[in-house]
């Protein structure tokens, strides 16, 4: 009689595993994008496996769902190098530094201007010919591409692209668009023009339109397949991308109290969320409550999802409090902070604020705080400026 010995299949040999498809994809979704890049050259079939828009939809989901998100804090400053800092926002661990003495083949100097599910995009100034470069960027890949100059832009035209906008939905396409809205030769008229990675080239997009000035002078927010823009309190619209036409969207509802006068606007952010669109207008300078407004998706109205309250927040960090001078007129208790992000999940929303010296996590449903980071010392009057990109990880290629 033969006996015949049973395998438990955890015991299998790994030539076994490598030859399964499905338990292979398995475990090459759970490793981080880096390492996904790395196993790319371990054999064409890996290489096709990661590269195939399933994995990297299914991967882009997985972290969406379970993976805890990042963003990305940025400092810049007329005396210093562009600073940047990459920090979970569970962990609240510090995962990178500046990016010159970072190991990412990314430019120094070079400023983040937007991020959109899993990239970025930055721009670097050219003093040769006083325009910029543009760069798609995938942190969690540490790989970078500079966007090719389009046919279509004059180049002897200092200053001819208003806003560059990146656009991309893994859950959709594995390639993503960047628009851009430029200056054409004639007074108060701009194009639009974009990029594919698909066919790696740009394309006109519409007729040359009319605008108020400095409409379009920050990149978009996507959102809903949009992309919008909000100009200082005036201007709100969006620009379909599917039917790549420009359209509008409800103005906010203001504050009433003594006459709205836009001067007494102390910040701003408009900014997307977890499938959702925010809009924070802070009126005055010694404003300690605000609404956050939340847009409805067939675009009817704003409403508001969460009322802050920063009162128990001053208490406790009194360098908040300080001296506000402008025009020859001083206000007193003046609050110096900022909204640098919402940042919302299934199972928390919280605000990232910044402070003085300090970013600080506020809890919009228990209206707690806790520091997260203490911010570089620099003078105030190198006026450094600090902005956060929120950002999950991609295996998405630029």
């Amino acid at each position: 009689m033969v006996l015949v010995e049973e395998r438990d299949s955890t015991s299998l040999p790994s030539s076994c595993i490598a030859s399964n498809k499905d338990a292979v994809t398995e475990i090459l979704l759970r490793l981080p994008a880096l390492s996904l890049v790395l196993f790319k050259s371990v054999s064409k079939g890996w290489n096709s496996l990661i590269s195939d828009p399933y994995f990297v939809h299914t991967y882009s989901l997985r972290n969406r769902l379970t993976v805890p998100r990042k963003f990305l804090l940025q400092m810049m400053s007329h005396v210093q190098y562009t600073q940047h800092q990459i920090i979970s926002h569970n962990e609240i661990e510090l995962m990178g530094s500046s990016i010159v003495a970072s190991t990412a083949p990314m430019p120094a100097r070079i400023e983040i201007t937007q991020s959109c599910n899993g990239l970025l995009c930055g721009k670097k100034y050219k003093t040769y010919d006083r325009n910029y470069d543009y760069y798609i960027i995938n942190p969690s890949t540490k790989c970078c591409k500079i966007l090719p100059p389009s046919p279509f832009r004059n180049p002897s035209l200092t200053g001819s692209v208003c806003s560059m906008s990146l656009v991309f939905d893994s859950q959709k396409s594995k390639y993503y668009q960047v628009v851009c809205i430029m200056k054409t030769d004639y007074k108060n008229k701009y194009q639009i023009e974009i990029y594919s990675s698909e066919t790696k080239s740009w394309r006109l997009s519409g007729e040359p339109f009319s605008s108020a000035r400095d409409t379009y002078d920050k990149p978009g927010v996507f959102w809903n397949g949009n992309l919008h823009w909000i100009r200082k309190w005036i201007d709100y619209s969006r620009f379909d991308i599917e039917q790549e036409s420009l359209k509008t969207m409800p103005v906010p509802p203001r504050h009433d109290a003594g006459g709205w006068d836009s001067r007494m606007i102390k910040s701003e952010y408009f900014g997307e969320c977890n499938g959702h669109l925010y809009f924070i207008e802070i009126y005055h300078s010694s404003a300690t409550q605000f609404d956050i407004l939340e847009m409805e998706s067939d675009y009817s109205r704003w409403n508001v999802r969460y009322r802050v309250n920063l009162e128990q927040l001053i208490i406790a960090y009194p360098s908040i409090i300080g001296n506000h001078v402008e025009a020859n007129e001083v206000f007193h208790d003046h609050y110096d902070f900022s909204v640098l992000l919402v940042d919302e999940d299934e199972k928390s929303s919280k605000l990232v604020l910044q402070i003085p010296g300090k970013t600080i996590s506020y809890d919009l449903n228990e209206m707690s705080f806790k520091g997260l980071f203490d911010l570089p010392n620099i003078h105030s009057r190198n006026n450094p400026k600090f902005s956060a990109h929120q950002y999950m990880d991609s295996v998405v290629s630029v």
